[in-house]
């Protein structure tokens, strides 16, 4: 058996996702604590605190950057058409 305690933090999340029981559904489970602890930080009363060590906008920063690489991973902007095709394309032709 592996020996967690001597595992990294990314070494155990790795393993955690690789060798589930529950699959790939820990990878979900992962991602989506984590998205909901992030929001929990940005919100003033979410009752998240860190240790003194830590600053608080450091922190929020984390969350922040957290949620936004998550949205452009999983909610990419749609393509728009003008966006893609020449300019004047949209003009109507009469």
């Amino acid at each position: 058996m592996t020996n967690l305690k001597e595992m990294t933090n990314e070494e155990f999340l790795i393993h955690m996702i690789n060798h589930s029981s529950t699959g790939g559904l820990m990878q979900l489970f992962i991602l989506e604590g984590a998205a909901k602890y992030a929001e929990a930080v940005l919100k003033e009363d979410g009752g998240v605190t860190v240790a003194n060590l830590i600053s608080p906008e450091a922190w929020r920063r984390c969350a922040e950057e957290y949620l936004d690489r998550v949205d452009e991973k999983y909610h990419p902007k749609a393509v728009k058409a003008e966006d893609v095709l020449p300019e004047g394309s949209f003009e109507r032709r009469d």
